[in-house]
C-alpha cells in the first residue's frame, strides 16, 4: 500500500478511530515517511471532512516532527480548512501571520467564503491583494460584484464595473442555447425583442 493513500484515508473520519490508529501504526511499523504531496492530500481530506483541528495538528506535525518545510500549497490548504467551517476571522489571522503571501486559489478561497459567509469586512480586506495578483482576471469582480449586488451595495456594483470598463477587463459573454432566429450572447444588441 501507498503512504498516500493510508494516510488520505486516514483523513477520512468514516474510518472511525480504530482505523485511523491501525493505519498509523502499520506505517510507522514499516518505517514510510511522508513527503509534502502526501500531507497536502491529509489537509485537503481534513478540509473536505470538516475535520479543522486534525487538519491542523497534522500541519504543525509536517513541520516539527517530519521536518517538512511549507509550500505556498500548504498554507493554502489550511485557508481552505478554516474557511469552509466558517471560520474567516482565523483565516484571516492565520492569512496575516504566513511567512509568504497567498496565492490566488487562497485569496479566491477566501473571497467565495465570504461569499458564503455573508461576510463584507473580510470581503473588503481580501479584494485588493487578489485583484493586484491577477488584475485582468474577469472572476474577481464578477465575483464581488455578486457579492455587492446580494448585499444591495448598488453603487459598490457600479463602482466595479466602471472599474473593469477603465482597466478594460472583460468577461467573456454568456450565450444561449435557445435559438430563435439567430443566436443572442449577453449584453447583444441584435435580439430582435429589444426593438
Amino acid at each position: 500500500m501507498k503512504f498516500l493513500g493510508l494516510h488520505y484515508s486516514q483523513a477520512m473520519p468514516s474510518l472511525g478511530k480504530p482505523m485511523r490508529r491501525l493505519i498509523c501504526l502499520k506505517l510507522l511499523a514499516i518505517g514510510l515517511k511522508p513527503n509534502g504531496v502526501t500531507f497536502i492530500r491529509v489537509l485537503s481530506a481534513c478540509s473536505r471532512a470538516g475535520l479543522v483541528e486534525k487538519g491542523l495538528q497534522y500541519f504543525e506535525s509536517m513541520i516539527t516532527e517530519h521536518g517538512i518545510i511549507p509550500i505556498p500549497d500548504h498554507y493554502t490548504c489550511i485557508i481552505d480548512l478554516l474557511c469552509l467551517a466558517g471560520r474567516l476571522e482565523e483565516a484571516r489571522n492565520y492569512i496575516n501571520k504566513m511567512p509568504c503571501h497567498p496565492d490566488v486559489v487562497g485569496w479566491a478561497t477566501l473571497l467565495s467564503s465570504c461569499r458564503v459567509h455573508g461576510d463584507m469586512e473580510i470581503l473588503k480586506w481580501a479584494t485588493n491583494p487578489l485583484i493586484e495578483l491577477e488584475p485582468q482576471n474577469p472572476a474577481t469582480y464578477v465575483l464581488l460584484s455578486s457579492l455587492y449586488a446580494a448585499k444591495g451595495k448598488w453603487n459598490e456594483v457600479a463602482q466595479l464595473r466602471r472599474g473593469m470598463r477603465d482597466k478594460r477587463v472583460k468577461k467573456e459573454p454568456g450565450y444561449s442555447w435557445i435559438k430563435y432566429k439567430g443566436v443572442f450572447s449577453a449584453d447583444d444588441q441584435l435580439s430582435p425583442f429589444l426593438g
